[in-house]
């Protein structure tokens, strides 16, 4: 088992990134959901519940992102496209989850998920940014 901690600088969770890392200055965290000393109860416990289904769920975001980018007519998904393929397939998540588990795996060096540089409106007319998976051979 891998120590969990900046897979470029190799700083375990709590240390600061060392400085040739992309990330210097700030603090390694942790990709696993967690509730601060001072949160409450019920925080700690929705932490606990998510732990073992974060893992899945990243893996669901990239299996809908990677499927989306192989469609000549999506070239990714948006946010609330990536919601609404979750509810399509039955996958579990909260909207608030599949969002912080896309954004995790942006953070990523190298990011698994990446900004196409494109957008698309919203159901209620906004831009959004359309999310696609890393190519395989860009890793």
């Amino acid at each position: 088992m891998t120590r969990p901690g900046c897979p470029t600088c190799g700083r375990p969770v709590g240390q600061l990134h060392r400085p040739t890392c992309p990330h210097a200055g700030r603090m390694v965290e942790s990709l696993e959901p967690v509730a601060r000393r001072t949160d409450p109860q019920t925080s700690h416990a929705a932490a606990a519940s998510a732990r073992p289904s974060a893992g899945a769920i990243r893996a669901h975001v990239l299996e809908a992102l990677r499927l989306a980018g192989q469609s000549a007519r999506l070239r990714g998904l948006t946010d609330d496209e990536l919601l609404a393929e979750f509810e399509r397939r039955g996958w579990p998540g909260t909207p608030s989850g599949i969002r912080t588990r896309r954004r995790e795996l942006v953070d990523e060096e190298p990011a698994q998920v990446i900004d196409t540089g494109t957008t698309r409106k919203t159901a209620t007319g906004r831009s959004a940014i359309v999310w696609a998976a890393r190519p395989e051979g860009d890793r």
